[in-house]
C-alpha cells in the first residue's frame, strides 16, 4: 500500500509539473490560432486592414511587423500565448516611446514607454481586467 500511494504522489507531481509547462494558444484581436502538437500557427489582420500576417512557431508565436502610420515608424505584435496585439511608435532616436495594448478581452491601454516601462505592457496582456476593474469598483 506504501508503494502504491507513493506511486500516485509521483504521477499526481508528473502530470502537474508537464501541465504547467503547457503554453496556452489565443485566439484574439482578428487573430486566428492553432496548435497541433507543440507547433502553433497564427494568422491575422495588420491594421492598415488591407494585409495580414502569419507564423508558425514551437509552443508560442509572437508575430512582429514594422511599418509607417501616416509617415510614423511603427512596428505591430501579436502574442499567441495572451492574444495581446500591441502597436509601438517610436521616438526621433528610434526608440520605442509609446504602446496601444488591445488586451484578448478587448480592452485597449495607452502605455508611455517613457514612464511606464515595457513591463507595464507585460503586466496588462497578462492580466484579467475585467476582474481587476470589478475589484476596484
Amino acid at each position: 500500500m506504501k508503494h502504491f500511494i507513493i506511486g500516485l504522489i509521483s504521477v499526481l507531481f508528473l502530470g502537474t509539473s508537464f501541465s504547467a509547462y503547457t503554453q496556452s494558444v489565443v485566439s484574439a484581436n482578428g487573430f486566428q490560432c492553432g496548435k497541433e502538437n507543440d507547433l502553433v500557427t497564427c494568422k491575422g489582420p495588420l491594421p492598415n486592414g488591407k494585409d495580414s500576417i502569419m507564423g508558425s512557431g514551437k509552443d508560442v508565436v509572437y508575430l512582429t511587423i514594422n511599418t509607417n502610420v501616416g509617415g510614423v515608424p511603427s512596428r505591430y505584435s501579436y502574442f499567441s500565448d495572451t492574444g495581446c496585439m500591441v502597436g509601438y511608435t517610436f521616438n526621433a532616436a528610434g526608440n520605442p516611446a509609446m504602446a496601444v495594448a488591445s488586451h484578448r478581452s478587448g480592452e485597449k491601454k495607452k502605455i508611455d514607454l517613457g514612464k511606464q516601462g515595457i513591463e507595464t505592457v507585460s503586466q496588462f496582456c497578462a492580466s484579467n481586467p475585467s476582474a481587476a476593474a470589478s475589484t476596484q469598483k
